[in-house]
């Protein structure tokens, strides 16, 4: 049970995560906007996983809801032009700043830890110096 929880909140894991993948995807394609063929080639979708991202990104029930919408129709009427709503906006970029804090955090804690470091060699370097010239 703890392995499955903490599969889940790996990050790292999540990264590889088709659905943070598609939604990244999309969001770097928002202005011109994208077809189904190319989202199936971009990620090698299967039967499966393409009605899985059908229902996930663009289920229609409600349209509110959906991460990514229907735009117009690319040259003819099989060829839909999709972009991401701004649901899925919304929630790329929170993501996109959730990876940011993650790297400005371990950044901060480096510091950290540096700044303890240096703090704790000048404390024991006076603790020297004092005994060494008493």
């Amino acid at each position: 049970m703890k392995e499955q929880q903490n599969k889940f909140l790996d990050l790292e894991n999540t990264e590889k995560t088709l659905y943070i993948r598609i939604l990244i995807w999309a969001y770097n394609k928002q202005e011109k906007g994208f077809t189904r063929q190319e989202l199936k080639e971009a990620f090698d979708l299967n039967n499966d996983q393409g009605l899985w991202v059908e229902k996930i990104f663009h289920s229609n029930m409600p349209t509110s809801e959906n991460l990514i919408d229907h735009l117009d129709y690319k040259g003819n009427a099989n060829s839909q032009l999709f972009i991401i709503s701004a649901k899925g906006t919304s929630a790329a970029i929170d993501y996109l700043n959730l990876k940011e804090a993650e790297k400005s955090s371990k950044r901060a804690e480096k510091i950290a830890i540096i700044s303890i470091a240096i703090g704790v060699i000048v404390g024991l370097a006076q603790i020297i110096v004092t005994i060494c010239y008493k």
